[in-house]
């Protein structure tokens, strides 16, 4: 009676006399349709240590070489993501040093503040909170919380990234009769224990996927940059340049 290895659609296309860690642990009884199919495909009377036909052989071998790249690509993706997300948090910190004009320059208090608060959504509120006020006390700055409003709701939308980045798992799901790398909550999630996912059976992010995000937060650094430079213009009293920064700001986020 054979110990069965089935491909990635659940057919059976090998057959073991021995238990295969990891390949083919399934035990099936010798008189199951599928064995018997498989054992007549391949014109065998008793089995060998392995059965699989050369085809399977090679699609197996070609499936493997395609979840190896996949996991190398997401394994570069996650690297993109980590450098970006750390990039983003350092401009969003000199943000508050820029706005309140933190002198001597060489002070860190502005930086001891941002970094007090617990979590990224905390620091995101503290700036909110400056930027109001200075938009009450300088003119120029009037149609700029509106403008934070936008990134700052842009930014949120990177948070289910940076948790799946920072929480999640390498793990290969079977999606629509394929094996796939996808970055996803653990084996061990509740949310997997026994029944079916609410986020669905290919809940998780593809290698492209975090590439993609990665991107994003990468472009709202560069926004971020540029008003830290708004900040610099402001207070140096260069009112060209403030209103300039404010025009290319208003570019950015559109629908503020």
């Amino acid at each position: 009676m054979p110990y069965v290895q089935r491909n990635s659609k659940l057919e059976i296309v090998g057959l073991f006399a021995n238990p295969q860690p990891g390949l083919a642990e399934e035990f099936v009884a010798e008189e199951h349709p599928e064995v018997q199919a498989l054992r007549d495909e391949l014109g065998a009377t008793e089995w060998p240590s392995q059965m699989a036909s050369t085809t399977e052989t090679r699609r197996v071998e070609r499936e493997q070489q395609e979840i190896a790249a996949e996991g190398a690509t997401m394994d570069a993706a996650i690297v993109h993501f980590l450098k970006s997300w750390s990039n983003l948090e350092t401009s969003l910190s000199t943000l508050l040093y820029e706005a309140l004009d933190i002198r001597p320059r060489s002070s860190r208090v502005a930086y001891a503040i941002y970094y007090s608060a617990h979590g990224f959504e905390a620091r995101l509120e503290l700036l909110t909170e400056v930027f109001e006020q200075l938009a009450v006390e300088q003119a120029e700055l009037q149609t700029f919380p509106a403008l934070w409003q936008a990134a700052r709701q842009e930014m949120a939308g990177f948070r289910d990234t940076r948790n799946l980045v920072a929480h999640g798992a390498r793990i290969i799901l079977a999606i629509d009769g394929h094996n796939a790398v996808r970055l996803t909550s653990p084996a061990h999630d509740a949310k997997r224990a026994g029944r079916p996912d609410p986020r669905g059976a290919a809940f998780g992010g593809s290698g492209a996927d975090i590439f993609d995000a990665a991107n994003h937060v990468a472009l709202m650094q560069g926004h971020v940059d540029r008003i830290n430079r708004l900040f610099t213009a402001l207070h140096a009293g260069e009112k060209a340049a403030t209103q300039r920064l404010l025009d290319e700001l208003t570019l950015a986020f559109p629908r503020h």
